[in-house]
């Protein structure tokens, strides 16, 4: 708990010192993500869009997600929340990097040895590296492409880990 803690601090700190001397017009969107670092099908997610005076190119950003789903072995329902923190580089079209870290609760039966030790989600985190494609267009709406480089902790095995690919597809608003 005190990793997590930790991880949010960083992550919003920004939003607080630098927020105030923004020259860019979309500072915030919502959007959804098909196939993100929530590891749902869908999760809904929030970016605060940070930038400095120097260079009106590069915009950091902070997201915070919620995903919704079930463990694929006992159907129990487990919550994701999406922590990121990133950047996005261009004018209309971007480049988009990001760096986070996904925490998941969750209800499993951890008694049940039906269930393997990775999909017992009463708490586990994973670690996402994203770079993508996002456009912007004239109406604020946000249409990004970016697939994700996820390493999870493998829990009975102590320090092993496993690297999985997946595609995060999000649209959205800017506002």
């Amino acid at each position: 708990m005190r990793k997590f803690i930790c991880f949010f601090i960083v992550l919003i700190f920004p939003l607080f010192l630098f927020g105030q001397d923004q020259t860019i017009e979309d500072k915030n969107a919502v959007f959804g993500e098909v196939f993100g670092n929530a590891q749902t099908l869908f999760s809904l997610n929030y970016e605060k869009a940070i930038q400095f005076p120097s260079n009106n190119r590069i915009n950091y950003i902070a997201r915070l997600g919620f995903g919704l789903g079930a463990n694929i072995y006992d159907r129990h329902t487990f919550y994701s929340l999406p922590l990121e923190v990133g950047m996005y580089i261009g004018e209309k079209h971007h480049l988009e990097m990001g760096l986070g870290s996904t925490f998941f609760f969750g209800t499993s039966n951890l008694s049940n040895p039906k269930i393997p030790e990775e999909h017992k989600t009463n708490f586990k985190n994973l670690y996402s590296l994203r770079v993508g494609y996002r456009l912007i267009n004239d109406n604020d709406i946000l249409i990004r492409f970016a697939p994700l480089l996820l390493l999870r902790k493998i829990p009975p095995k102590g320090n092993c880990y496993k690297l999985q690919v997946t595609l995060g597809l999000s649209f959205g608003k800017c506002f």
